[in-house]
């Protein structure tokens, strides 16, 4: 396949500009040098493009002399690009996800101990402040009754 171009453009929007291989391509819906639908890219650079995890171009709607849409890129080239997605959504897991299990401290560090005592004696205040505060309103509640019982009269 040497040699070989697929004409692509964006899949919202009249331009995007993308990078692929350390060259940044520009893509329009329609080519303002050529005025044809899409922009035309180097096979490698098409494949790498449409394999991203959120590709933001697709296969240019290129319609044949018998009025049919025109398949630029055929199955085998489709399963490459699907596996090239699969290869690049669990390279992106590994490295998201797997990390933070990986260095999660495996022994009590000081710093860690003094974080959890600190936490502990501050939810312990707050605790206390919650029952004051609660059996305030409790007497507030009993000393408004009374204000009303007395107001009824």
């Amino acid at each position: 396949m040497a040699n070989k171009t697929i004409r692509v453009q964006p899949i919202s929007g009249k331009f995007c500009s993308v990078t692929s291989h350390g060259n940044t391509i520009r893509i329009w819906l329609v080519d303002p040098d050529t005025n044809q639908q899409g922009t035309e890219v180097s096979y490698e650079d098409a494949i790498e493009l449409l394999s991203l995890r959120h590709p933001m171009i697709c296969e240019a709607q290129i319609k044949g002399k018998d009025g049919k849409f025109i398949k630029q890129l055929t199955d085998e080239d489709w399963a490459l690009i699907n596996e090239k997605k699969q290869n690049n959504l669990k390279t992106f897991t590994q490295n998201t996800l797997h990390p933070a299990t990986e260095s999660a401290p495996t022994g009590n560090s000081p710093a860690l101990e003094k974080l959890v005592e600190t936490q502990a004696k501050l939810i312990e205040t707050q605790s206390k402040q919650l029952e004051t505060m609660q059996k305030g309103f409790e007497q507030m509640q009993k000393d408004m009754a009374k204000l009303m019982k007395k107001a009824d009269k």
